[in-house]
């Protein structure tokens, strides 16, 4: 005599990361030599395989923190969720990209040359154009900065937001070139990212 199949009790839901988000920046470790942050990878790992349930909040965490290594690794985080979207565009994580980008914004100005680096990283992943003018704000400011006190940093931010703004450029005229060819020329392969 055939059994009937038993039915089948649903998989008990991963918990959330929300928790997870507090211990950003507490085992960030910046080296007093070389100004370099290291990150908690382990951690940045395991939030970044959850893009939709950690954007918001991670949004208003920068938007409030105080702390730098947490707006740091905060950061990093950001720049791993736009990444994910570049590579599977995601129009909900899309649309959190867009809040994690308000939520930046009151780093525009930053002398911080550590959130700099990070933000721009940040901000060389995101489609569009609003990152392209906080980015040349910010180099136009570095270049500003007495040498007396860029002597002071350990690295120059302005490599990584130059970066960035190629990256935005060369974006650009990518699509200006592509939308030139008539629909039979062969496509260029994208770049990995």
């Amino acid at each position: 005599m055939p059994m009937a199949p038993l039915p089948m009790a649903p998989l008990p839901m991963a918990p959330l990361p929300m928790a997870r988000l507090s211990q950003l920046g507490q085992s960030t470790r910046l080296d007093a030599t070389s100004g370099l942050a290291t990150l908690n990878t382990p951690l940045l790992d395991a939030l970044s395989a959850h893009p939709l349930t950690v954007a918001l909040p991670l949004a208003r965490l920068l938007a409030t923190s105080p702390d730098r290594l947490q707006v740091v690794e905060g950061l990093a985080l950001a720049q791993r969720l736009a990444m994910a979207n570049r590579r599977q565009p995601n129009a909900v994580l899309n649309t959190q990209l867009n809040s994690l980008f308000m939520a930046t914004s009151r780093f525009h100005r930053t002398p911080d040359p550590l959130i700099q680096v990070y933000l721009a990283g940040f901000y060389r992943y995101l489609s569009g154009k609003a990152a392209y003018g906080p980015l040349l704000e910010l180099f136009w400011q570095n270049a500003q900065t007495p040498d007396t006190v860029r002597r002071q940093w350990p690295y120059n931010p302005n490599e990584e937001i130059g970066g960035s703004m190629l990256e935005h450029v060369a974006g650009r005229v990518t699509r200006q070139l592509l939308g030139q060819l008539s629909p039979k020329t062969p496509l260029p392969l994208e770049p990995e990212v």
